[in-house]
């Protein structure tokens, strides 16, 4: 990379503090005179990832702040600032056109209003976390931001669905732990939502040899034999089903967390953390400390924010800062975009906001004659394009 890299790039490698964690976060943060555009996603920058893979990308464009507003906040920014100090970067001196000379370090995205921002970001940064670092990063931040929710009644005891392209190495103990953070929040009445039913959607063999990429896929799905053919797991595999958006032979990279009731979404996490230990924390000490291995970035929608996706501001757009009229008794529905409800639900005061979650919701579960990919097995039945597995396949080359 260093010898290939553009002149205009610079490389930085935040620290890892722990052994076998990595930077696995995926986001671009694109400075312009008027704002910056803040973009999560879950593809890696390479030409498969982009061209053969289901990805996920969310993006909104925020306004430099006014005069008045400088040294006011919000949960967004505070979250963000404080990841990008978590990576240790000093920052670099740049020229901006219409701006000037400036350095552009985690302090300077104090300077853009992100109150208008349509999701909370959940991060995670490796480390040993404690005391009131504990409920800043990976799951233990998720269960916060949920615990801060009201729902309706209908997600009390709704089921979950996990999607994600690795799995690490996991044991029941710890997935009780996940599903406890998954599981918080409560309803308009205040009663807890509660536990829920687990789905986990992972491709099968089947599925991998009949997609696009056939067998040469399984190597975005990086799980061996030991982690994928747990016992305890086989209650939660559930189908890679996306008819509806013509993904099926599109195998998953995208990374989604949910809770759901039919068609409808209590709350949708979009984020770069697999089902693993070193992406979401592991708690130790009797859950006074968070152990988290490796650099992670997602956002999650929810109700009490995507309605502000009404305030309009582009950083490209030469339209200005326009916000709609949304009322302050207003509540939003997020749906699939499979559902067919009436747009106006219940009442006026209730807005319908269509997510694209590209698969099938609920999930179909296993049936006895599937099995779930691990890539460090054989197989011989070939592939839509004649191949077998293991093969030579060289991943970052665009044939």
């Amino acid at each position: 990379m260093k010898k290939e890299k553009p002149t205009s790039w610079l490389l930085y490698k935040p620290p890892l503090r722990l052994s076998y964690g990595t930077h696995h976060s995926k986001a671009m943060l694109l400075v312009y005179s008027s704002g910056v555009r803040v973009v999560v996603h879950t593809a890696n920058l390479i030409y498969v990832d982009w061209n053969n893979k289901t990805q996920g990308l969310w993006m909104q464009d925020f306004p430099v702040k006014e005069q008045n507003d400088i040294g006011k906040t919000s949960p967004f920014e505070d979250d963000l600032v404080e990841y990008l100090k978590a990576l240790e970067w000093s920052g670099c001196n740049v020229t901006l056109p219409q701006i000037g000379d400036v350095k552009i370090n985690a302090a300077y995205f104090r300077r853009f209003d992100y109150s208008s921002a349509s999701v909370r970001l959940v991060a995670s940064v490796p480390g040993y976390h404690k005391g009131a670092e504990l409920k800043k990063w990976g799951h233990m931040k998720l269960r916060t931001i949920l615990q801060e929710e009201c729902f309706g009644n209908e997600f009390q005891g709704s089921p979950l669905v996990y999607q994600f392209s690795s799995l690490g190495s996991l044991d029941e103990k710890w997935m009780m732990e996940l599903a406890s953070s998954m599981c918080s929040g409560s309803t308009w009445d205040n009663q807890p939502l509660g536990p829920g039913s687990v789905q986990i959607i992972w491709p099968t063999v089947e599925d991998v040899r009949c997609s696009i990429e056939g067998y040469a896929a399984g190597n975005a799905i990086p799980s061996p034999q030991k982690n994928v053919e747990k016992e305890f797991l086989k209650k939660y595999w559930a189908h890679w089903q996306a008819n509806h958006t013509g993904r099926c032979r599109a195998m998953p990279h995208i990374k989604t967390y949910a809770r759901y009731n039919g068609q409808e979404l209590a709350w949708f996490l979009l984020t770069s953390s697999n089902l693993s230990k070193a992406a979401w924390g592991a708690l130790q000490k009797n859950g006074s400390q968070l152990m988290i291995r490796s650099y992670e970035l997602g956002v999650i929608f929810l109700p009490s924010l995507v309605l502000k996706s009404g305030i309009k501001f582009s950083c490209t757009d030469d339209y200005g800062l326009q916000q709609g009229n949304v009322p302050g008794n207003h509540r939003s529905h997020l749906v699939t975009l499979c559902w067919q409800g009436e747009k106006c639900r219940e009442s006026t005061s209730t807005e319908i906001v269509t997510l694209p979650v590209p698969y099938r919701l609920p999930p179909p579960p296993y049936t006895s004659e599937d099995v779930p990919w691990s890539w460090d097995r054989q197989y011989r039945k070939p592939d839509v394009y004649g191949e077998v597995w293991p093969r030579s396949v060289k991943l970052y080359t665009n044939q």
